[in-house]
């Protein structure tokens, strides 16, 4: 994943990819997302999924306190801090 917006949208910069994406996730019984901290409120030009598609996200500790409660209190995601 390239970006998580603020709106819960799941992006990448690559068509193919999202297109990629976006068939995993329609097949997949589970959803998880890894991604780095950084990517949090981005957004970028194809996107695959919504927050309330994925099931867990797994994501470094850098990720800031206060952006990890928000997503997970508007989308009901479950994050999990590593590292």
């Amino acid at each position: 994943v390239n970006g998580i917006s603020e709106r819960g949208e799941l992006s990448t910069a690559d068509i193919e990819e999202a297109l990629m994406k976006r068939t995993m996730k329609e097949r997949a019984s589970t959803v998880v997302v890894l991604s780095d901290h950084s990517k949090f409120q981005k957004q970028w030009f194809c996107v695959f999924a919504t927050a309330d598609e994925v099931d867990m996200v797994i994501c470094d500790d850098a990720i800031p306190n206060h952006v990890m409660e928000a997503f997970k209190k508007m989308y009901h995601l479950e994050i999990v801090k590593v590292g």
